[in-house]
């Protein structure tokens, strides 16, 4: 497992297709991908860098219960695993 495998799950948590994405909004970039599915914009708030060890996760505003509602909330997703397994995209129609 990799801090990039948390980077991830961090943002695959606030999927619309996730189970209860309305927590994390603190994170910066939440609202935007819980309403409107724009994963991008989480691309800036949450980060990883593997030779430090240092994970970042930029806040919109103060949250003394974010590292709760991660352990919660957020499972790391590793990278040979596609995102519609890890609850990223709508499960296609036949």
């Amino acid at each position: 497992m990799s801090w990039s495998d948390f980077v991830r799950g961090v943002r695959r948590a606030p999927q619309p297709t996730a189970n209860c994405p309305a927590p994390l909004r603190t994170v910066a970039g939440t609202t935007e991908v819980i309403e409107g599915g724009r994963d991008r914009e989480l691309t800036f708030a949450v980060s990883a860098d593997e030779s430090t060890g240092r994970l970042t996760i930029r806040l919109s505003r103060p949250d003394p219960e974010l590292m709760e509602k991660l352990a919660l909330l957020v499972y790391p997703g590793p990278a040979d695993t596609s995102t519609e397994a890890q609850g990223w995209a709508a499960p296609s129609r036949p």
